[in-house]
């Protein structure tokens, strides 16, 4: 099956077991009190553009309509009532799909405002239709109509939309540093998640208007404490809780639950209550995003990627002096680009410049995920291998200059360079100063220099304490 045919039978499926859960949740031929199925179809559209086809809007279309069919709805009714939820669909996918992405992640501090620009024309235009099928279908008035569907709209959105917007990658780095975060058994992160339910209990407990701000403490707590996708599931569990709990009389806010004016203050409050954990979360990331470019900026050498002079030697020495205590061996290597100065005197700096990205990419593969990689001068890069002897970074350095070997770089006129390297190496253990291991290396480095470049040499000291 093709994937764009599959991806859309998927979202088709989607649909309809969201609106056969709505409609559970509706009462009698009323609005649901929980629906998800319009933000559900209009968040898989904008978080993966590959869905937003002429095949998932009619897999879509079906699964509304079938299950209304399965649920023994007429036809006029089922018709009304799912050209109300595409329309709404089709206004908020035009808001949606033309925001920056990082809006649209809900990364940046001003990104739940966009949220709420997207949800509210996507409720203005499901109250619109509510303002025809209302009296319709349930005999209300086109102004009750428009007002009821329009919050319910956007109360079903903003619960149920940022789930799908801060979704991580399925395969990406991303989902599997949520997951694992998600798993840590600490106290800080369980506190919150344990006040939440509480104040959940207590709410109920209370009753009251009032109830439904209970959990808003604990809410913050866990905007504070974890990332904006576990946020969004958490405001989302919240809303859910809340609708429900109102619905089936679980959390006694008033007395008189059929009185539509009730229920749309009820609803009202738990929206704007699920977005402050949103809004909080929103200005975190943005806030670690910023927090994250400034480190990078400051541990990495801008034109490599590669660890720079002070966090190399930083770290480094944080390892040696933990190797030094087991007198486990570390080797570190000090590498020079052969003949740098003429590759930028007969090519320009700029083919300099090409050259080192290049070789750093290089670099960075020969090596173990373990070892830490540095460029600590212009040619000059430095690399750090704990738990390595000297015959081990050898083999690592005749690696490195047979992948440079069939690496070429290639400029814009199309002319083609050939790079070479020296190395010098030193290993040793018991050390917690990385200093003298580079003093070797640099020695060895020499040797490799003035005998004849491309290659490399193990320092004098590291094959006396070999032999010996």
């Amino acid at each position: 099956m093709r994937p764009v045919l599959s991806g859309s039978l998927g979202l088709g499926g989607g649909v309809f077991l969201l609106c056969l859960f709505g409609i559970f949740t509706r009462p009698g031929l009323d609005v649901a009190t929980l629906w998800p199925a319009n933000a559900f179809m209009l968040g898989m559209l904008v978080r993966f553009p590959s869905l937003a086809t002429w095949q998932s809007w009619v897999a879509a279309a079906a699964g509304f309509i079938l299950a209304d069919a399965a649920t023994g709805a007429g036809l006029v009714p089922n018709l009304v009532l799912n050209g109300c939820n595409l329309g709404a669909v089709a206004a908020g996918y035009l808001v949606f799909s033309r925001l920056d992405v990082r809006d649209r992640r809900l990364r940046r501090p001003n990104s739940v405002l966009f949220l709420l620009m997207g949800v509210g024309v996507m409720a203005l235009v499901s109250g619109l239709g509510g303002s025809i099928a209302d009296p319709m279908l349930f005999g209300g008035t086109p102004a009750g109509g428009l007002t009821f569907w329009f919050v319910t709209e956007a109360v079903n959105a903003t619960a149920f939309l940022p789930l799908l917007l801060t979704l991580p990658r399925i395969d990406g780095v991303a989902f599997r540093r949520w997951r694992a975060n998600l798993g840590l058994p600490t106290l800080s992160r369980a506190l919150p998640l344990f006040a939440l339910a509480v104040s959940a209990v207590a709410a109920m407990a209370i009753g009251g208007p009032g109830a439904i701000a209970v959990p808003v403490p604990a809410l913050l707590w866990c905007a504070l404490t974890f990332g904006i996708f576990s946020t969004a599931c958490l405001a989302f569990a919240y809303g859910a809780w809340a609708l429900l709990s109102i619905r089936f009389g679980v959390l006694p806010l008033v007395a008189d639950l059929e009185d539509r004016s009730v229920l749309l203050s009820a609803r009202a409050g738990v929206t704007l209550i699920s977005l402050s954990p949103l809004f909080v979360a929103s200005v975190m990331a943005g806030r670690n995003e910023l927090v994250q470019r400034l480190r990078l900026l400051a541990e990495r050498d801008q034109m490599t990627g590669l660890l720079n002079r002070q966090t190399f030697f930083d770290r480094s020495n944080e390892d040696l002096r933990l190797l030094a205590r087991g007198s486990d061996p570390a080797a570190v290597m000090m590498v020079d680009i052969d003949h740098f100065k003429s590759i930028n005197d007969r090519y320009g700096h700029a083919a300099g410049d090409q050259v080192i990205v290049a070789f750093a990419s290089v670099l960075t593969r020969s090596v173990r995920p373990m070892d830490r990689v540095a460029r600590i001068g212009g040619e000059e890069f430095a690399v750090f291998l704990p738990r390595c002897a000297a015959d081990q970074a050898a083999s690592f350095a005749a690696g490195i200059q047979r992948v440079l070997t069939g690496t070429n770089v290639t400029l814009q006129d199309g002319v083609v360079i050939r790079a070479t390297v020296s190395i010098g190496i030193h290993a040793g253990s018991g050390h917690d100063d990385l200093h003298h291991l580079l003093r070797h290396a640099d020695k060895a480095l020499y040797r490799a220099k003035t005998g004849g470049r491309d290659r490399y040499e193990i320092s004098v000291a590291a094959r006396a304490a070999t032999a010996a």
